[in-house]
């Protein structure tokens, strides 16, 4: 029989603030899985071993590509702006061909969920709204 681990109060603790971090990136799927684990009173798994687990699958992603092999690259406009990440670049890559809402920006690697994209749109000044 396997193992089964109890979850620390303190380790709940750091799950859940892991889990709203993932829930103000937008990315549901893995906040879903966190708050899975959090009903749990004992996991068959190490919670370091979920974390773990969770990256050994991003390693798995395989970028979106063009029909000729070559990296999908794109800029992206909000409200008629162009985005750019908080580097100055304006240029980004898909690096997950599954989940189109995911954004890594081609200079420094940070990531940009399509809602923190639209969340960055200027607000119109009087005149123009």
């Amino acid at each position: 029989m396997k193992k089964h681990y109890k979850i620390t109060a303190e380790q709940k603790a750091q799950l859940e603030a892991l889990r709203l971090q993932f829930l103000d990136l937008g990315d549901e799927k893995s906040a879903g899985m966190l708050g899975g684990v959090l009903t749990l009173p004992e996991v068959p798994r190490t919670v370091k071993e979920l974390l773990d687990e969770m990256a050994d699958e991003r390693d798995n992603w395989t970028p979106r590509t063009n029909p000729d092999g070559t990296l999908h690259q794109s800029t992206l406009k909000v409200a008629g702006e162009r985005f750019r990440c908080s580097c100055g670049c304006n240029v980004f890559h898909q690096p997950n061909d599954k989940d189109l809402s995911r954004y890594a920006c081609n200079a420094c690697g940070a990531e940009w969920f399509r809602a923190q994209v639209l969340a960055a749109a200027p607000t119109p000044s009087k005149g123009e709204a």
